[in-house]
């Protein structure tokens, strides 16, 4: 069985007092694994649908008490290096493993579902069983849209001990600590997790703070930005006292920001990759269909952190490498003030919400287009027509950026302030 690319931890959405309950979505490794016991769901999704004729990608989620605790897209259009069947596993969190999980599979052709498989079970203790999830093409038949009509098609419900056992060994046990127990893995990139070691160099740092102005840099490095207005804007951005940290925020209307020249200081290819975080606070209701970019760097290739309204409201980290480009998703909590944080590092992209590890996936390396003109990017990003455009629209606050990967209890710490 050839295995899909291998996604880390995803916690359930965290509540804003405890940020410690529910699902983690843990990496599937393909070569030869050191077994372990475990209580784990492996998920394996399949079509016989044509691809990408009929469809071109997969959108798994996984849902507790109607509320999505995962979510995971799949390409399959050959823009990523995905084979099928589309392997993923899931253990559980601390208070998460006697409620129903609700697992759906989606197939899309763009932007529109073909087609949907839904089962819902429970994890059984001590054991690591199997769920197929097969999205079948005699499922579009008229007859078949009757509830239970035909087989495999439509939802149910599975109890635990009628799923198959997973005949493979599971992943190592370091690629799924509970972080309930805020314990560390071992380092590699199953994970996407840092382990402990000295924290990366502070580049920039916008806070919003300094005399009311938004562009300048509180990290001491003196890197302040250049105030850029575009479309029919006619003003620098402003700052708002509805702010998270301190005093006072960035208030954006997606025609304005600010950008910082490209400089080595922005030369975050390396090894030890980077990390980029932000308070946001977007528009409420954010508008169907528009990309409100938080930071982006390099205009051709490099990495931009987005907001985006496709239901759920979501924030995307996508990198741009030598071969292809990488986009990890997690939904956004609500239109309120959220931390995120994305860090690539080791081989792998990371994506937290509210200070929890919401998708990784393996990325080995990242392209920099330097471009001198629109190094790094706040507030706006770049249209299909290589425009300023795709502005945010809302509050940012705390803007930072780091030349490393912080830990995990950095960004906890920071998402928790």
């Amino acid at each position: 069985m050839k295995h899909g690319p291998p996604l880390a931890r995803v916690p359930t959405r965290p509540d804003r007092a405890s940020a410690r309950r529910g699902l983690l979505l843990l990496a599937l490794l393909g070569g030869a694994l050191a077994g372990c016991d475990r209580t784990q769901i492996v998920t394996v999704a399949d079509t016989d649908l044509r691809v990408p004729e009929d469809i071109d990608a997969f959108v798994l989620q996984a849902e507790q008490a109607d509320r999505p605790v995962a979510t995971a897209r799949y390409a399959l259009d050959g823009s990523e290096a995905l084979e099928r069947p589309v392997v993923t596993g899931f253990v559980p969190g601390g208070g998460a493993n006697d409620a129903e999980i609700r697992f759906t599979l989606r197939g899309l052709r763009g932007s529109d579902v073909v087609l949907t498989r839904t089962i819902s079970t429970r994890f059984d203790p001590g054991e690591v069983r199997r769920l197929d999830l097969t999205l079948l093409a005699r499922c579009l038949q008229p007859e078949c849209q009757t509830p239970g009509a035909c087989g495999g098609c439509g939802a149910s419900t599975v109890a635990p001990d009628a799923l198959p056992r997973w005949p493979d060994p599971p992943p190592p046990r370091d690629a799924a600590v509970d972080r309930d127990a805020g314990a560390r893995d071992g380092g590699s990139t199953d994970a996407g997790t840092r382990d402990a070691g000295p924290e990366p160099t502070l580049i920039v740092h916008y806070d919003f703070e300094v005399d009311g102005d938004p562009t300048r840099d509180a990290s001491g490095n003196d890197r302040h930005a250049t105030c850029r207005i575009y479309m029919a804007a006619t003003a620098c951005p402003t700052t708002d006292p509805d702010a998270r940290i301190g005093a006072s925020s960035a208030n954006l209307d997606g025609t304005r920001g600010q950008s910082l020249p490209f400089s080595s200081a922005l030369e975050l290819a390396g090894p030890s990759g980077f990390t980029v975080e932000a308070w946001v606070r977007p528009s409420d209701p954010l508008n169907p269909g528009e990309t409100n970019t938080v930071a982006r760097l390099d205009r051709a290739a490099g990495f931009s952190l987005e907001v985006r309204d496709e239901g759920p409201p979501a924030v995307f980290f996508v990198v741009d490498g030598e071969a292809s480009r990488t986009t990890v998703s997690a939904p956004l909590p609500d239109l309120d003030w959220t931390h995120v944080a994305a860090r690539w590092s080791g081989g792998a992209m990371s994506l937290f919400v509210d200070g929890m590890l919401a998708m990784s996936r393996p990325q080995a390396d990242m392209r920099l287009g330097r471009d001198a003109a629109d190094g790094l990017r706040i507030g706006f990003g770049v249209d299909g027509a290589g425009m300023d455009g795709r502005g945010f629209q809302g509050r940012l606050d705390d803007v930072r950026l780091y030349d490393g990967a912080l830990s995990d209890a950095t960004i906890l710490a920071h998402a928790t302030p």
